[in-house]
């Protein structure tokens, strides 16, 4: 009868250990699923930043070499003398002065991010950081000093032009008469317009700044990403 009985309790034991030993293999898997289905989302999420920010490192690539050009053409203009002859030279310069570079960085991912919640799926905290800088921050510089350089052009120069510049259809300067032509340069010299392309060059100078310092980041960020993909596949 006692040998029934304990062998009852160790039946009994034996299905305890079993249930535990079960429910813990139950757990543990369900962990490596969730843990599993985190990497791959961290991996997918990483990917699309970095696919972002290589369009971003172009256009801001292309950006700078528009504003080196700018700025080139305004110091140029402020160089000129006063006995200096109309060119062709001269009016691509000016024209060039009439521009601007807006930036428009691609934020899909990190929008998406943001409005799902999904910077946990991000392991490295100075990774995420670090991305949180550069849209919150560096981004916002950019978009303030493009604004400025932007306002200036056309709230300033392009008023400035149309009211005494010569009138040339399209802009095409170099199809005036002599007349016009040499009225051209003489607006060239005044004081007001150099005030305005004076300025118009430190707006360039440091909107050009800004887009130095954000492709930079832009650069050790990619570099960052490539480094954490590596570690997660």
């Amino acid at each position: 009868m006692k040998r029934n009985r304990n062998s009852g309790i160790r039946y009994y034991m034996a299905e305890i250990v079993i249930l535990i030993f079960g429910i813990s293999i139950s757990f543990l898997l369900n962990e490596w699923r969730l843990n599993s289905q985190a990497k791959r989302e961290q991996i997918k999420l990483l990917e699309d930043f970095q696919a972002n920010l290589k369009t971003d490192s172009l256009a801001i690539s292309q950006i700078v070499k528009n504003l080196e050009i700018q700025q080139k053409a305004s110091l140029t203009l402020l160089q000129l003398k006063a006995d200096n002859v109309f060119s062709d030279s001269t009016t691509l310069n000016f024209l060039r002065t009439l521009s601007y570079s807006p930036f428009t960085p691609t934020q899909i991912t990190y929008e998406q991010m943001k409005s799902l919640g999904a910077s946990d799926l991000i392991e490295n905290d100075s990774l995420a950081k670090q991305l949180v800088s550069l849209y919150e921050v560096s981004y916002k510089n950019v978009s303030e000093w493009t604004g400025i350089d932007g306002a200036h052009v056309k709230e300033t120069l392009i008023p400035y032009t149309s009211q005494h510049m010569p009138f040339a259809l399209y802009l095409n300067y170099s199809a005036m008469d002599a007349n016009n032509k040499k009225r051209f340069m003489l607006e060239l010299q005044k004081d007001e317009l150099k005030y305005i392309l004076q300025f118009l060059l430190i707006y360039k100078a440091s909107t050009k700044a800004v887009f130095d310092a954000t492709a930079k980041s832009i650069a050790q960020l990619l570099h960052r990403i490539d480094q954490e993909l590596m570690i997660l596949d």
